[in-house]
């Protein structure tokens, strides 16, 4: 019992706000990541547009060209 005392004591003093910690930043991090994926879909979204728009334009192009 004593050496069970004593190896509580070696742990030093506990943070007892830790799993509060651990929770929020928990909850920051799954909140961070969704706008990560939300992010990262708009950007695809917008890259599509962009080569749509590209394409449209060169067609167009080639149009008054030809005219």
């Amino acid at each position: 019992m004593d050496d069970l005392v004593r190896q509580i004591e070696r742990l030093g003093t506990i943070n007892l706000t830790a799993i509060e910690e651990f929770k929020a930043q928990s909850e920051r991090m799954n909140f961070l990541n969704e706008q990560n994926a939300d992010l990262l879909e708009a950007l695809e979204t917008l890259e599509q547009a962009i080569a749509k728009i590209d394409e449209e334009s060169r067609q167009r192009f080639k149009q008054t060209l030809i005219k």
